[in-house]
């Protein structure tokens, strides 16, 4: 069918009532925005000598604005909607000439943007994480292409629904999108959905069909071999296998196919391949997710352009159009990625960019682009260290975990699960010491990912407090005088170093049992308020270079011997048993 030509005026309803006639002779501008990137805005201009335009039309701050082309013998079916907003700013131009009021709104995308949460969605599908935003911010749920795939855990830590919504679609290969007041999680449309080149100018366009000098009155392409590369690969750490994980993407896109290849592009300059190693991939399947996203974003910049079209709703982010009559290498099949509708003075025009997945706004090139972490399903990274508190450590895979609550972030996000970094760690050795479910801890993330936390040590604090804490230190001297090890019963092990004696010391929570190991007098002395036992499997020595004495104050002394039991002294040996010795025996030799 061929592409009808639009009017010069669009249809304008709000609130569901067409705009009013006596306003429609002031409009002199109108302005749709549309990005892949960022939600959609429009802007009307009105010529407003009275200032009382806003008030006589009944625009106020939450208005439904729907902004429809329509064609230019009045024919509905070829109408195209290019907006469906709401009002959300109200501006006044005004100078000695005249007044101009403006009136901004966005389409319902922009309730995404509004506030960061902290939130955690567990054993959930990307559709019931899509359906739980929209719910949240009163949008209706449209198409959702989803797998299936249920996550254990996945986290919105700070960050608009937007920015999570995005960067997780980014990660998963999708694309998000607010059409009609619904929101929808989709697959990135290709290049190969565009219709057939139009060759002929005399044949009228089909709708997403460009042609130089017939209906696209102007083209900036831009086809580059710079940064393009052949292939991309992702490397990571598997915990669980103890093994490298690798992942590769050879370089392509959906978003455009120009006359050059982006891969032979790259091979013609022997480019090596592009190399992902920031992003915690635990397993080959997520790596060669990761590399395929970065390769489509690479590759996706070989080929952009602007352009301006005569007015036409089909052209809209995502669409894919086919662009003929411009030459070799530059004719083929884009997605647009931003589309601004113009109506003024001039009648209707569209102007398109092709980015790929390039954000080509002032703000994106000024923050570095939304590629700048792209594909990082965590949205922003988190740089440094942070402070958590313990709050789980039934760890059900007996990996010694925890869970780990941050109390300055949210009442109650909590963690996956983090391992937790141990001294000499090793199979079968090192220190095996968990935190307390409470405790405050110091925390890390790999590659600044919120999704990857690790436990670097537990802290001290105003209310939590070291064993024998006020005998730890010499401040005058700068000295450390004990170092302890203990265990929340009480149980330590004291390393003392002061000059009133320096000492080991192993000791139970309530004092009743010890070993110390007294430097200071080079001795050892085992203390128990209770029963002391020493057991050997095999032969039992004391051997010693001085006295040994053996003494039971207030009780008997027995040793016994399930065989003979020998007594003897080199020079002499005295038996006093006070008064009264007994000897018995079946025979009793005495020399």
């Amino acid at each position: 069918m061929s592409r009808a030509a639009y009017g010069t005026r669009p249809r304008i309803t709000l609130d569901g009532a067409p705009l009013a006639e006596d306003v429609l002779p002031s409009l002199i501008k109108v302005l749709i925005d549309t990005q892949l990137h960022l939600p959609d805005m429009f802007v009307l201009e009105f010529l407003d000598h009275g200032r009382e335009l806003v008030r006589r039309a009944g625009f106020d701050f939450g208005s439904r604005v729907e902004i429809t082309a329509t064609a230019a013998g009045g024919d509905d079916e070829e109408a195209g909607t290019l907006i469906l907003g709401e009002v959300t700013g109200l501006e006044q131009d005004c100078d000695a000439t005249g007044t101009w009021t403006v009136v901004r709104g966005y389409d319902l995308s922009h309730r995404l943007c509004r506030g960061r949460r902290t939130r955690t969605f567990l054993d959930a599908t990307d559709g019931d994480i899509v359906r739980r935003v929209a719910g949240d911010a009163g949008l209706e749920l449209g198409g959702v292409d989803d797998d299936g795939t249920a996550h254990p855990h996945v986290g919105q830590v700070n960050l608009t629904d937007w920015e999570f919504l995005r960067a997780r679609a980014n990660e998963r290969g999708r694309e998000v999108a607010v059409v009609g007041g619904r929101l929808q999680w989709h697959a990135p449309v290709s290049h190969e959905t565009a219709p057939g080149a139009l060759d002929d100018p005399q044949t009228p366009p089909r709708a997403a069909q460009l042609l130089l000098g017939t209906n696209l009155l102007r083209l900036a392409p831009r086809v580059t071999a710079a940064e393009q590369v052949s292939e991309v690969w992702v490397r990571g750490w598997n915990p669980e296998t103890k093994q490298p994980v690798r992942g590769s993407a050879k370089t392509s896109t959906v978003s455009a196919r120009s006359g050059a290849d982006p891969g032979d592009l790259a091979g013609r300059f022997n480019a090596a391949p592009f190399l992902v190693a920031d992003r915690p991939v635990r397993d080959e399947r997520e790596a060669d997710a990761v590399a395929a996203a970065v390769a489509e974003q690479i590759a996706g910049a070989h080929a952009e352009m602007t352009g301006l079209a005569l007015g036409d709703p089909a052209l809209m982010p995502g669409a894919a159009v086919s662009v003929s009559g411009v030459g070799w290498p530059h004719d083929g099949d884009y997605v647009l990625s931003a589309t601004r509708h113009r109506y003024d003075e001039t009648g209707y025009h569209t102007e398109f960019t092709v980015s790929g997945r390039q954000e080509r706004t002032l703000l994106g090139l000024a923050s570095l682009g939304a590629t700048k972490h792209a594909h990082r399903g965590s949205g922003r990274p988190w740089p440094g260290l942070v402070i958590g508190q313990v709050t789980d450590i039934d760890d059900p895979d007996r990996r010694f975990r925890v869970k780990v609550a941050f109390p300055w972030l949210s009442d109650d996000y909590e963690s996956w699960w983090a391992r937790v970094a141990q001294p000499g760690a090793g199979d079968g050795r090192g220190l095996a010491w968990l935190p307390e479910v409470g405790d405050e801890v110091l925390v890390g993330f790999v590659h600044g990912d919120v999704r990857e936390p690790y436990v670097l040590g537990g802290l001290y604090n105003g209310a939590d407090h070291p064993l024998l804490n006020d005998r730890l230190v010499d401040g005058d001297a700068g000295q450390v005088l004990r170092r302890v090890l203990g265990s929340r019963a009480g149980h330590r092990l004291v390393f003392s170093d002061d000059d009133q004696g320096s000492q080991i010391q192993l000791a139970t929570g309530d004092g009743s049992a010890t070993v110390t190991l007294d430097a200071t007098n080079t001795k050892i002395v085992i203390d128990g308020s209770g029963a002391v036992t020493i057991h050997a499997g095999g032969p039992l020595k004391l051997h010693s270079d001085g006295d040994i004495e053996l003494n039971a104050n207030g009780g008997d002394l027995k040793l016994s011997a399930s065989g003979q039991l020998k007594l003897s002294g080199s020079t002499g040996a005295s038996l006093d048993g006070g008064p009264q010795v007994s000897v018995s025996g079946s025979v009793i030799k005495l020399n």
